[in-house]
Protein backbone atom coordinates (compact mmCIF):
# COMPACT_ATOMS: atom_id res chain seq x y z
CA UNK A 1 0.00 0.00 0.00
CA UNK A 2 1.33 3.45 -1.18
CA UNK A 3 1.53 6.52 1.57
CA UNK A 4 -0.84 9.33 0.86
CA UNK A 5 1.04 12.04 0.56
CA UNK A 6 3.48 13.99 -1.89
CA UNK A 7 7.28 12.93 -2.78
CA UNK A 8 10.01 14.63 -2.20
CA UNK A 9 10.39 15.73 -5.52
CA UNK A 10 6.37 16.66 -5.70
CA UNK A 11 7.44 18.89 -2.96
CA UNK A 12 10.26 20.83 -4.31
CA UNK A 13 8.59 20.98 -7.69
CA UNK A 14 5.49 22.72 -5.85
CA UNK A 15 7.88 25.16 -3.80
CA UNK A 16 9.94 26.26 -7.14
CA UNK A 17 7.07 26.86 -9.24
CA UNK A 18 5.44 28.90 -6.16
CA UNK A 19 8.61 30.87 -5.90
CA UNK A 20 8.71 31.95 -9.46
CA UNK A 21 5.14 33.12 -9.28
CA UNK A 22 5.84 35.23 -6.14
CA UNK A 23 9.09 36.72 -7.43
CA UNK A 24 6.88 37.75 -11.01
CA UNK A 25 4.24 38.81 -8.68
CA UNK A 26 6.43 41.22 -6.48
CA UNK A 27 8.38 42.23 -10.18
CA UNK A 28 5.12 43.09 -11.67
CA UNK A 29 3.99 44.92 -8.63
CA UNK A 30 7.09 47.21 -8.28
CA UNK A 31 7.39 48.08 -11.84
CA UNK A 32 3.57 49.05 -11.74
CA UNK A 33 4.50 50.83 -8.48
CA UNK A 34 6.82 52.73 -10.72
CA UNK A 35 4.77 53.52 -13.68
CA UNK A 36 2.44 54.71 -11.59
CA UNK A 37 4.58 57.00 -9.61
CA UNK A 38 5.68 58.40 -13.23
CA UNK A 39 2.25 58.49 -13.93
CA UNK A 40 1.71 60.79 -11.25
CA UNK A 41 4.62 63.05 -11.91
CA UNK A 42 3.78 63.22 -15.24
CA UNK A 43 0.23 64.18 -14.02
CA UNK A 44 1.31 67.26 -12.08
CA UNK A 45 3.72 68.51 -14.48
CA UNK A 46 0.73 68.74 -16.77
CA UNK A 47 -1.55 70.42 -14.50
CA UNK A 48 1.19 72.89 -13.46
CA UNK A 49 2.24 73.45 -17.23
CA UNK A 50 -1.15 74.58 -17.61
CA UNK A 51 -1.83 76.28 -14.72
CA UNK A 52 1.13 78.76 -16.16
CA UNK A 53 -0.76 78.97 -19.61
CA UNK A 54 -3.83 79.82 -17.81
CA UNK A 55 -2.22 82.10 -16.14
CA UNK A 56 0.19 84.15 -17.68
CA UNK A 57 -2.25 83.79 -21.16
CA UNK A 58 -4.94 85.71 -18.73
CA UNK A 59 -2.27 88.01 -17.11
CA UNK A 60 -0.81 89.28 -20.39
CA UNK A 61 -3.91 89.95 -22.20
CA UNK A 62 -5.24 92.23 -19.50
CA UNK A 63 -1.49 93.66 -19.62
CA UNK A 64 -2.69 97.62 -18.93
CA UNK A 65 -0.40 99.82 -21.16
CA UNK A 66 0.68 101.88 -17.84
CA UNK A 67 4.20 103.10 -17.02
CA UNK A 68 5.34 100.45 -14.34
CA UNK A 69 8.41 101.38 -11.56
CA UNK A 70 11.11 99.01 -10.77
CA UNK A 71 14.08 99.93 -8.61
CA UNK A 72 13.31 103.53 -9.74
CA UNK A 73 13.46 102.49 -13.13
CA UNK A 74 10.31 103.30 -15.45
CA UNK A 75 9.04 100.77 -18.16
CA UNK A 76 6.69 103.15 -20.72
CA UNK A 77 5.23 100.18 -22.20
CA UNK A 78 3.69 98.59 -19.30
CA UNK A 79 5.79 95.73 -19.70
CA UNK A 80 9.80 95.69 -17.34
CA UNK A 81 12.13 93.40 -18.14
CA UNK A 82 15.03 92.35 -15.92
CA UNK A 83 17.77 90.09 -15.75
CA UNK A 84 18.31 88.65 -12.12
CA UNK A 85 21.66 86.08 -11.37
CA UNK A 86 19.47 83.21 -11.71
CA UNK A 87 16.94 84.31 -14.56
CA UNK A 88 15.01 86.86 -15.34
CA UNK A 89 12.14 88.62 -13.97
CA UNK A 90 8.95 90.22 -15.98
CA UNK A 91 6.61 93.19 -14.10
CA UNK A 92 3.87 94.79 -15.21
CA UNK A 93 0.60 96.28 -14.98
CA UNK A 94 -2.81 94.28 -15.30
CA UNK A 95 -6.11 95.57 -15.33
CA UNK A 96 -9.15 93.28 -14.46
CA UNK A 97 -9.28 93.11 -10.43
CA UNK A 98 -12.70 92.55 -9.12
CA UNK A 99 -13.85 94.21 -6.34
CA UNK A 100 -16.90 93.98 -4.38
CA UNK A 101 -17.53 98.15 -3.59
CA UNK A 102 -16.13 100.30 -6.48
CA UNK A 103 -15.01 103.71 -5.05
CA UNK A 104 -13.90 106.73 -6.82
CA UNK A 105 -10.32 106.55 -5.91
CA UNK A 106 -9.98 102.49 -6.44
CA UNK A 107 -8.30 100.95 -9.25
CA UNK A 108 -8.90 97.72 -11.01
CA UNK A 109 -5.24 98.13 -11.93
CA UNK A 110 -2.25 95.41 -10.00
CA UNK A 111 0.79 94.77 -10.41
CA UNK A 112 2.05 91.05 -11.49
CA UNK A 113 5.78 90.13 -11.24
CA UNK A 114 7.17 86.59 -12.91
CA UNK A 115 10.15 85.09 -11.84
CA UNK A 116 11.71 82.80 -14.36
CA UNK A 117 14.91 80.74 -13.04
CA UNK A 118 16.35 77.47 -13.26
CA UNK A 119 14.22 76.81 -9.88
CA UNK A 120 11.08 77.39 -11.65
CA UNK A 121 8.39 80.25 -12.38
CA UNK A 122 7.07 82.08 -9.51
CA UNK A 123 4.23 84.86 -9.99
CA UNK A 124 3.58 87.50 -7.55
CA UNK A 125 0.91 90.25 -7.04
CA UNK A 126 0.43 93.47 -5.36
CA UNK A 127 -3.46 94.82 -4.96
CA UNK A 128 -2.08 98.57 -6.25
CA UNK A 129 -0.07 99.11 -9.38
CA UNK A 130 2.32 101.24 -7.27
CA UNK A 131 2.34 99.22 -4.01
CA UNK A 132 4.50 100.93 -1.19
CA UNK A 133 7.10 99.10 0.70
CA UNK A 134 4.74 97.23 3.06
CA UNK A 135 1.71 96.51 0.69
CA UNK A 136 1.23 92.78 1.11
CA UNK A 137 1.98 90.36 -1.78
CA UNK A 138 0.78 87.16 -2.66
CA UNK A 139 3.35 84.63 -4.39
CA UNK A 140 2.77 81.76 -5.90
CA UNK A 141 4.96 78.44 -7.57
CA UNK A 142 3.46 77.97 -10.31
CA UNK A 143 6.45 75.73 -12.26
CA UNK A 144 8.89 74.10 -11.06
CA UNK A 145 11.67 71.72 -12.10
CA UNK A 146 13.17 73.65 -14.69
CA UNK A 147 16.74 73.07 -16.38
CA UNK A 148 16.37 75.80 -18.83
CA UNK A 149 13.93 78.51 -19.49
CA UNK A 150 14.55 81.33 -22.32
CA UNK A 151 12.09 84.21 -23.93
CA UNK A 152 11.88 85.94 -26.89
CA UNK A 153 9.77 89.57 -27.77
CA UNK A 154 7.61 90.05 -30.95
CA UNK A 155 7.98 93.55 -31.96
CA UNK A 156 7.02 94.46 -35.36
CA UNK A 157 8.23 91.52 -37.40
CA UNK A 158 11.81 90.40 -35.71
CA UNK A 159 12.18 88.31 -32.66
CA UNK A 160 14.24 89.97 -29.91
CA UNK A 161 15.48 88.80 -26.87
CA UNK A 162 15.17 91.71 -24.88
CA UNK A 163 12.11 94.08 -24.14
CA UNK A 164 13.77 97.82 -23.31
CA UNK A 165 12.00 100.06 -21.17
CA UNK A 166 12.28 102.83 -23.53
CA UNK A 167 9.67 101.02 -25.91
CA UNK A 168 6.44 102.93 -25.80
CA UNK A 169 4.33 99.84 -26.82
CA UNK A 170 4.40 96.30 -25.44
CA UNK A 171 5.42 93.62 -27.68
CA UNK A 172 2.90 91.84 -29.68
CA UNK A 173 3.72 88.32 -28.78
CA UNK A 174 6.34 86.56 -25.81
CA UNK A 175 7.38 83.14 -26.62
CA UNK A 176 8.54 81.11 -23.42
CA UNK A 177 10.82 78.21 -24.11
CA UNK A 178 11.34 75.89 -20.98
CA UNK A 179 12.98 72.36 -20.67
CA UNK A 180 12.24 69.97 -17.81
CA UNK A 181 14.30 68.09 -15.88
CA UNK A 182 14.21 64.88 -18.00
CA UNK A 183 15.30 67.63 -21.59
CA UNK A 184 11.74 68.09 -22.45
CA UNK A 185 11.21 71.20 -24.51
CA UNK A 186 7.95 73.26 -24.38
CA UNK A 187 7.15 76.65 -26.04
CA UNK A 188 4.44 78.62 -25.43
CA UNK A 189 3.23 81.96 -27.40
CA UNK A 190 1.32 84.11 -25.39
CA UNK A 191 -0.43 87.45 -27.38
CA UNK A 192 0.12 90.74 -25.41
CA UNK A 193 -2.84 92.93 -25.11
CA UNK A 194 -2.51 95.98 -26.46
CA UNK A 195 0.79 95.13 -28.66
CA UNK A 196 1.61 96.84 -31.78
Amino acid sequence: MKDAGFSLIEVLVALALTSMLALSGSVLFRETQAMHRQAMQKADQIQRISLLHTTLRHDLEQLAPHPVDVDGESAFSGLHTQATSEGFKWTFIRSGRKQAERTPSSSDLVRVQYSFSKTGVTRTIWPRSHPAQDTPQVQQSILANVSMIEARFLSGREWRTDWRREQRDPPIAIELVWQDEQNQTFRHIFLVRGGS
